[in-house]
């Protein structure tokens, strides 16, 4: 399921939002979660993974922004507000809207289903044991297939995603994931040096994977093309 948290403390405005959720055509994916406070989200944290917030910036104990910078940097947030004036405070790189309280019902009609679809496709659905996880594309240092599964490293982790071909897979990562060998694909926002002799290095491994003769002038122009042109 698709983890939303609602953060707001009017339980009127909670319930318009999730009503308003419930009406899209992704009900049966979305998991909602509503709060009156900050502080209960924060409870939740550990047991959740919340893979979109949507955070009103006006809370009477707490300040929304500084409350996101400090606990959820890196979740995609939609900010939520009566005030336009703080429209300026909210520009983040997890901030993927701006939504003012008397426009959400012709937010949730007109462009609720572009972000939607734009987060999903940023997660991988791994099912494995009757269990299903979202897992982050940018959290996957890199994909390895073996005996006809496929293996995704986090820093700290593993998955197995059970008879799915590489092919498949790489035909909707294709920009995320770049090869180092023919069952080897390597998350390009990871790597820290790339050498010919030693490989490829990456965050949060502390050793070099190899990259075949035949890829090597290959991924350095798709790296340089995945930054713009710019090298190291």
């Amino acid at each position: 399921m698709f983890n939303i948290a609602i953060v707001d403390d009017e339980w009127a405005f909670l319930q318009l939002i999730s009503s308003q959720m419930l009406k899209t055509d992704y009900y049966n994916d979305i998991e909602i979660y509503k709060f009156l406070t900050c502080e209960k989200l924060l409870k939740e944290k550990e047991k959740i993974n919340f893979h979109l917030i949507f955070m009103d910036i006006d809370l009477r104990e707490t300040d929304g922004i500084e409350f996101v910078h400090k606990h959820f940097y890196n979740t995609p947030i939609i900010y939520i507000t009566s005030h336009a004036d703080r429209m300026a405070d909210c520009i983040d790189h997890n901030v993927y809207k701006f939504v003012l309280k008397e426009n959400i019902e012709v937010f949730f009609q007109n462009q609720f289903q572009d972000i939607y679809t734009r987060l999903k496709d940023s997660f991988i659905q791994i099912n494995y044991n009757s269990n299903i996880t979202l897992l982050d594309v940018n959290e996957v240092i890199y994909v390895k297939y073996e005996k006809r599964d496929i293996w995704l490293y986090t820093k700290s982790n593993k998955y197995i995603m059970k008879r799915v071909s590489l092919s498949a897979f790489m035909k909707h990562y294709q920009y995320e994931f770049l090869g180092i060998n023919k069952n080897t694909y390597i998350n390009w926002k990871h790597i820290l040096s790339i050498t010919k002799d030693k490989g490829v290095l990456l965050k949060g491994k502390h050793r070099c994977l190899p990259v075949s003769s035949n890829r090597y002038y290959r991924l350095i122009d798709e790296y340089v093309e995945r930054r713009g042109g710019i090298w190291f």
